[in-house]
């Protein structure tokens, strides 16, 4: 997963931690996570400011579709969708 300054198209980061296609990202309200899936079949929580891996969710057994960040009373919940 790259991450791109806008208005430089200059690259910020460099997330490593998937084996195939990443398919879709998605931010966290506040920019300071990320959600990532594909075709390797599971899903990576990465914290933005570090570049780091969070969580990586696995048993997904075909190429992930979507998922979002949903924030209710201060936590953030993961619904999953997979194809």
């Amino acid at each position: 997963v790259k991450i791109w300054n806008p208005i430089t198209m200059a690259q910020k980061k460099l997330l490593l931690g998937h084996s195939n296609w990443v398919r879709w990202v998605r931010f966290s309200f506040d920019s300071r996570l990320l959600i990532s899936g594909g075709d390797d079949t599971f899903f990576i929580i990465w914290s933005i400011p570090e570049g780091q891996i969070l969580q990586r969710i696995t048993g997904h057994t075909s190429t992930l579709s979507d998922a979002c960040f949903l924030h209710m009373n201060g936590y953030s919940l993961f619904p999953i969708v997979t194809s």
